[in-house]
């Protein structure tokens, strides 16, 4: 999921003159985008389980990750693997907000970063597949 700043002329558009309207209008919109942004940002950030977090980080140019990222990005959200629980994201390399969650140096694509429960990221060489991403989350 892609959060954008929201289109101000569109805002003024849909406000029509009214000034006071219009800066409501714009205030509620950025606070909307800093929410869902944070939020966003601040899951990946706190592991968002108790397991861990395994996250794909691609570029769309890149043809391994046209590959592997549509797989990744359908199963974003809570995973169940093995009786455990692990947060699934999709990073595009656009995402400049949670590109520096990561904290870490992407130096390339498609990178895959797992971090634990202990807060420590991990960079992850595995087969660019679901089926090696289950397995190796099964190991953890």
């Amino acid at each position: 999921m892609k959060f954008t700043m929201p289109d101000i002329n569109g805002l003024i558009d849909l406000a029509g003159k009214n000034i006071k309207t219009v800066a409501i209008v714009a205030v509620v919109g950025l606070l909307i985008w800093y929410l869902t942004t944070r939020k966003t940002v601040q899951g990946f950030i706190s592991g968002g389980s108790n397991d861990g977090t395994f996250a794909l980080v691609y570029a769309d140019w890149c043809p391994h990750c046209k590959a592997i990222a549509p797989q990744v990005k359908a199963a974003e959200g809570i995973m169940d693997v093995g009786g455990k629980k692990f947060q699934i994201q999709a990073i595009e390399s656009k995402e400049e907000d949670r590109m520096k969650a990561l904290g870490t140096e992407v130096k390339g694509f498609p990178t895959m970063l797992f971090k634990g429960s202990n807060g420590a990221f991990e960079e992850v060489q595995i087969d660019r597949t679901m089926d090696a991403i289950k397995q190796f989350l099964a190991g953890k």
